[in-house]
């Protein structure tokens, strides 16, 4: 891939971005055969944890 600072070479390629999994790689030029759905939370009351820490 090759960008305004040069060009980025790799073996092997991460990609940890939750919902932009399909988009991100886009931009690389790349498509993958995943769908991807966007995904919100909302809580209205704090909880308390499972594990006594």
């Amino acid at each position: 891939m090759q960008t305004s600072r040069g060009d980025i070479r790799a073996k092997k390629v991460a990609l940890c971005v939750a919902s932009h999994s399909g988009y991100l790689p886009q931009m690389a030029g790349l498509r993958l055969p995943v769908e991807t759905h966007g995904l919100q939370a909302y809580v209205t009351e704090p909880y308390k944890p499972l594990v006594d820490t």
